[in-house]
């Protein structure tokens, strides 16, 4: 899991890595700590992909006339030409 103390940890390794230089236990240390972190967002990605649901796109239908008594209109969008 994701804390914010492995944040921290990983930020002051690199933060050290970039000024002074890192021990090779440092290292094996910095090296442990991003696996983790990867392999924990590797793991929220998948989980968010797997609860994704496919649907069928609807199908297109043609618009239906309305006939009410004498008057009959469509609803298909029509342009005026001028």
């Amino acid at each position: 899991m994701i804390t914010k103390e492995l944040i921290a940890r990983i930020n002051a390794l690199s933060r050290k890595q970039r000024s002074t230089g890192l021990t090779p236990a440092e290292k094996q240390e910095q090296k442990k700590l991003r696996q983790a972190y990867l392999a924990d967002i590797r793991g929220q990605l998948k989980g968010m992909l797997d609860n994704i649901e496919f649907v069928d796109a609807p199908q297109k239908r043609e618009p239906s006339i309305i006939q009410t008594g004498e008057v009959s209109f469509s609803l298909r969008r029509t342009e005026i030409k001028e």
